[in-house]
């Protein structure tokens, strides 16, 4: 059961870290709002880390519905197997 608790409540902060990631990409003059930024990053990465959570890389990899989720689909005939966009 606390596997299943942790994994909707990770889940629901995945938004969070992208949202971080992209802040942090973002070109600002003031350095000390930007490494503040890149602070709860790492600090939310982790965490994250800590609680056996990683990225599965997916960009160019075969789909695997076990592992991958898919949000597009686009078909393209010079291509072999279905892969990740």
């Amino acid at each position: 059961m606390y596997n299943s608790v942790l994994a909707d409540v990770i889940e629901s902060i995945l938004p969070i870290l992208d949202n971080l990631e992209n802040a942090a990409k973002v070109e600002t003059a003031d350095e000390n709002y930007k490494k503040g930024i890149e602070l709860v990053l790492k600090q939310f990465q982790d965490v994250l880390k800590a609680k056996g959570v990683q990225e599965i890389e997916a960009v160019g990899e075969t789909f695997d519905p076990e592992l991958h989720e898919a949000v597009g689909v686009t078909q393209d005939d010079t291509k072999g197997e279905i892969t990740n966009i």
